[in-house]
């Protein structure tokens, strides 16, 4: 579709646009699904991590420590939440950002418009977390150390298997449907599922 001028952390779409985040200072670009030129959005200061697209904005965290966010058509960048405890995975609804706090071992979540961000559960894991999807009413979370899910409200938690992983050192993903909770065996090539 377009080409990036560095390496390309995490990607988004929308209906008309494909969103990515890049690793030079955690620049933010956009390109028309139909291809062509990308167009700069806005940056920021650091590694990035998880980038996500909703609501007419892009998300994304950057320096383990800050949540962004820049309208899609453009604008002004703008800090959801910041002092964040290395916060890498990222999951957005209508309503609030949710993200996983790794040195805090836990998910957290703060609202979109910006504001506190509050725990809603700890995770088995602790040290590395690697992916967040989520439904209408739950957070799905994957580490090396276990797969598992809460309810956005942190009023409930399950952890859905142990140490999903065939190799704990490298990266996976999850994605959710309304059956099943998948995740990326990336070192062996498969895709897995487990009852939600």
């Amino acid at each position: 579709v377009s080409l990036a001028n560095f390496y390309v952390t995490s990607i988004g779409v929308d209906s008309t646009h494909v969103y990515w985040v890049e690793e030079d200072f955690g620049t933010v670009r956009k390109a028309p699904l139909a291809g062509g030129a990308p167009t700069l959005l806005g940056s920021g200061n650091g590694r990035p991590f998880d980038l996500r697209v909703s609501g007419g904005s892009v998300y994304w965290l950057l320096g383990l420590d800050s949540l962004l966010r820049v309208p899609t058509a453009g604008g002004t960048v703008a800090t959801v939440a910041g002092s964040l405890q290395a916060a890498e995975a990222l999951t957005v609804d209508a309503g609030y950002a949710y993200f996983t706090e790794s040195d805090a071992a836990r998910v957290s979540r703060v609202p979109v418009a910006g504001g506190e961000a509050t725990s809603i559960g700890g995770i088995t894991g602790g040290q590395a977390w690697y992916a967040l999807a989520q439904d209408a009413g739950r957070i799905f979370w994957l580490t090396p150390l276990g797969l598992g899910s809460m309810a956005k409200d942190g009023t409930s938690s399950a952890t859905i298997l142990g140490a999903p992983l065939s190799d704990a050192g490298v990266r996976g993903s999850i994605a959710v449907d309304d059956a099943y909770v998948y995740w990326a065996e990336t070192l062996i090539g498969a895709i897995k599922r487990a009852p939600k």
